[in-house]
Order: C-alpha cells, then structure tokens, then sequence
C-alpha cells in the first residue's frame, strides 16, 4: 500500500501531519483533563498495580550530592545524540552535549570554565561565572531529568515496577486525548531521586499510530557514589 500524505485546510494553509501533531501534542499537554472533564481516568486493564506508598512520597527531584548521569535522546532526523551531567564531591560539575565538553570549576562562590584545547589539555576561558550561569548551560539535561514533573505524575497512572541503567524506577502512563488525537506518554521514574530515567510518546489519529520517536528519552548510566569526572583541572 503507497503511503497516503494527510494534510489538513485551515484558513487557506495547509498544515503537514507533523505540525499537526505538534499542534495537538501540546494542547493535550497544556490543557490535561479540562478537555475530558467528566471522563474517567485511564486505568491498567487485567491486573492493578499498586503504587508503592514509599514512590507517592518521594516525586519531587532530589538530585544526589554527587552523580554522572547519561541520556540517549532521538532527534527530529531520527539520530540519536547523548547528552551528559555529572557533579564531584567537591562540587566541580562536568557537562557534556553534541561532544562538546565542559568543566565548571568550583572557586569560592563561582566558577572556573575549562574545555579541552586541540592538543586535549584543558584551557581555562577567561572570567568567573556565578551558579546561575552554571544552571543555565546545564538545562538541557535538567529538563529531562525533571520530565515526570509532580503535575505529570498527579494525572499519570502507575503501571509498575521496572529498572533503567540499573537503578529500581516506577512506570507511569499518562493519556490525555484531543478530537481524534490521542497522546500516550510512558515515563521511568527513578524511585531514589524522582528523576526521569525515560520518556516514551505514542502519538496516534483516529486510531492510527503516526510516533516517531523524536523527542524520547533514556538514561543509559547513572552513579551516585565515588564520581569522578571526565575531566579533571589541575
């Protein structure tokens, strides 16, 4: 069967499926039950799993006085990139996205930032930068790990146990349907910190799965204890 290209005539433009899709991702995002008020909230057929009382407690994120976390995310192409966070003990933070790695040097109140020269040794760029700075370049990673966000997992419903790059999570589902658009989010939740450990979409139009992927997330290593950086300043 030749594929079929749906498109869709508002005010004389024509909208592509993927914009579509989009559009109606966020608005089942931004608009949650208020577009279903009265419907019953999805709920696990067959078998019930039960929430652990110890996870309904522990949603907030909580990230550990040291760790290196890594992600593997999809792109729009269909590429999957890695991105990486990492804090020592002494409160050095390394981070690295596209390949481009950067070392944030605790100095009193601030920061040192060093990256690696042509020959690999690290070259110090020049100023001290505050911790607000630091968060900044950091948020890409941040958002991930902040995905199952307390208002997604409020609305979300529990599936279950699970594991991801070792560390013990708790699944959730969560459903939210617009016209003929349905968005099915699944998220790992990590049950020691309440970070995100991995984010699935399923995008579906009048019962017909159109994901892509783009967008989906996992964590792929996470340490906690006796971290050291990838880089080091001397």
């Amino acid at each position: 069967m030749n594929p079929v290209a749906v498109v869709v005539v508002v005010g004389g433009e024509i909208m592509n499926m993927k914009r579509i899709l989009a559009a109606c991702a966020a608005c089942a995002l931004m608009l949650g039950g208020a577009l279903a008020e009265g419907a019953e909230a999805p709920t696990p057929t067959e078998s019930v799993a039960v929430e652990p009382a110890a996870v309904k407690g522990s949603r907030d994120v909580a990230w550990p006085e040291e760790y290196l976390i890594t992600y593997e995310y999809q792109l729009p192409d269909g590429r999957v990139s890695q991105i990486t966070q990492g804090r020592d003990a002494q409160g050095n933070v390394y981070f690295q996205s596209d390949g481009v790695e950067t070392l944030f040097a605790v100095d009193g109140a601030h920061y040192r930032i060093y990256r690696p020269g042509a020959a690999g040794e690290l070259v110090q760029q020049p100023d001290m930068y505050s911790e607000d700075y630091v968060q900044d370049q950091i948020s890409a990673l941040v958002e991930y790990a902040s995905r199952a966000s307390q208002w997604y997992l409020d609305d979300a419903v529990y599936a279950g146990a699970g594991e991801v790059a070792g560390r013990a999570c708790s699944i959730y589902t969560y459903e939210r349907d617009f016209l003929n658009y349905t968005l099915t989010c699944t998220m790992a939740v990590d049950d020691a910190t309440g970070l995100c450990l991995e984010w699935r979409t399923q995008n579906r139009v009048s019962g017909y799965e159109l994901s892509s992927g783009e967008g989906d997330f996992v964590c792929t290593a996470f340490a906690t204890e006796d971290v050291v950086l990838p880089l080091a300043a001397e």
